[in-house]
């Protein structure tokens, strides 16, 4: 099964706290509905972003998805 890291910084986007946690359970149902392992890793401030994309890495995970602004994704 092909692992994927998402890297999501909660407080990026549009609405509350709970509307983005919604879009992120749904697009993460859709990777697995693909066949593909999902670990979600959120942002708690800065540089975050590329530590968690770093320790991924040395983990092996090949996919890395970003959901956040610019800085979130500048930083991955």
């Amino acid at each position: 099964m092909r692992r994927v890291v998402l890297i999501a910084n909660p407080k990026a986007g549009q609405g509350g706290p709970a509307q983005r946690q919604k879009a992120i359970e749904r697009f993460c149902a859709l990777l697995r509905e693909r066949g593909l392992d999902v670990e979600v890793q959120e942002t708690q401030g800065p540089n975050d972003a590329t530590r968690l994309a770093v320790e991924a890495a040395a983990r092996g995970i090949e996919e890395i998805v970003v959901s956040g602004g610019d800085g979130t994704v500048n930083e991955a």
